[in-house]
């Protein structure tokens, strides 16, 4: 489990920085190239926090080991230097740092998704019980037109709700659009029905599923956040501009007044599986600006290719070695000098694997993990170098197959 907590870390990590980039190129990009382009660049980090697996290179900036289940120190009563063995079956029963770490991980993944699981079957029972359908054969008829206009075959119901803040599209298999209040007028209506219909189009509820499955796996992490509110924000954004695209500006006003109009209720019962129509004031302000620009945007064909150039190649930073965490858990440590329970792996068995018996200024001893005919054994090496070469020569003759860790050296009293 650690060592797959520590594979998405790294790849947290390098995300982020990624998505950092973005942000802080939003404002420029958004002059310069279409709506739609930045939208499904997005997509590219978003699917690299949910694909951890990169390219890997020989050299990397930052060298992560996962660390190893602990092996609880085993010393006999007022040892001195020299070689001691004991069974692998005394090692301690308390629970690794590590495994806490990732069981509480995989638990934050799941009170993530049980949270949003749970808060989306409220508002779909919630919108059976209040919600009624639209009835007007007029609201009905342009809804049709418009779908047939896109291209769209599947139908698409049509339900009013009092229980949401704005208009909205929900479902997978059978989307329907929800409308706050009955009275839209029927200038507002096609404006409101190809703004959801777009979202339906372009699967963007899909898309919002694979920010939320990417936000439940690193759920620790505070700019997967960001990067989920740039999203959506993107979303609208990429959507206004395809609803008013080739439009002049008396039609770029009357959406914008539709938009408005839509937003009139307070907000009410929400869920992170649809569309929304509002994200606030501020939101509101930069899509009403966006709405208006009627300059011809550049294709972003160029950021998309370096987003994912960037994604691909993240490897470069990072490097984990799966061999040093390899071996059973009774074998594995923690990190140096925390407890006595804890050790660092330095590797398999060979004449020349042992270090100096200092690190970090703590005195340590050689533990050979090793495996034989009676079963594993810990055995504990003087931790003067020559001593230990030696003994880890001898092993290496003789074929044992084991592995290496420096551990804490004992007291007097064996503690």
């Amino acid at each position: 489990m650690w060592n797959l907590f520590i594979i998405w870390f790294e790849c947290s990590v390098t995300m982020s920085a990624l998505v950092l980039a973005l942000l802080a190129l939003a404002p420029l990009l958004s002059k310069r190239y279409a709506a739609k382009w930045i939208y499904y660049t997005w997509l590219v980090p978003v699917a690299g926090l949910i694909i951890p697996f990169r390219f890997r290179f020989r050299t990397a900036l930052v060298r992560l080991t996962p660390i190893p289940s602990a092996v609880q120190q085993i010393f006999p009563e007022n040892s001195g230097i020299g070689p001691k063995t004991a069974s692998a079956s005394q090692v301690g029963s308390a629970i690794p740092l590590a495994q806490l770490i990732g069981a509480l991980w995989i638990t934050g993944i799941l009170v993530f998704l049980l949270y949003h699981g749970l808060r989306h079957a409220r508002f779909i029972r919630l919108v059976k019980r209040w919600s009624e359908r639209a009835d007007r054969q007029q609201e009905n008829e342009t809804l049709n037109r418009i779908a047939r206009e896109m291209g769209i075959k599947r139908p698409v119901g049509l339900r009013i709700c009092s229980c949401v803040s704005s208009p909205m599209i929900i479902g997978f298999i059978n989307p329907v659009i929800l409308l706050p209040r009955p009275d839209f007028s029927s200038q507002e209506l096609p404006y409101i029905f190809r703004h959801e219909l777009v979202h339906f189009s372009r699967k963007d509820l899909w898309y919002k599923s694979l920010v939320i499955l990417a936000t439940a796996i690193h759920w620790y992490n505070p700019v997967i956040y960001l990067m989920a509110g740039a999203v959506a924000a993107q979303c609208e954004l990429s959507c206004d501009a395809e609803v008013v695209k080739g439009s002049g500006p008396e039609v770029r006003r009357c959406y914008s007044t539709a938009i408005l109009q839509a937003i009139r209720c307070p907000v009410k019962l929400q869920t992170a599986f649809s569309t929304q129509f509002y994200g606030g004031k501020r939101s509101m302000k930069k899509r009403i600006r966006s709405i208006m620009d009627a300059e011809k945007k550049k294709a972003g064909i160029g950021i998309l290719c370096m987003a994912l150039v960037g994604t691909l190649c993240a490897g470069m930073a990072f490097s984990v070695d799966q061999n040093r965490g390899g071996g059973s858990d009774s074998a594995r440590a923690g990190t140096v000098g925390k407890t006595q329970e804890t050790s660092e792996y330095i590797g398999k068995i060979t004449s020349d694997s042992t270090r100096e018996g200092t690190v970090g200024g703590i005195e340590m001893w050689v533990a050979i993990k090793k495996t034989c005919a009676d079963g594993e054994v810990v055995e504990l090496v003087d931790p003067k170098k020559d001593a230990a070469d030696e003994r880890c020569a001898v092993l290496a003759k003789e074929g044992a197959a084991g592995e290496i860790f420096l551990a804490v050296k004992p007291t007097a009293d064996g503690s």
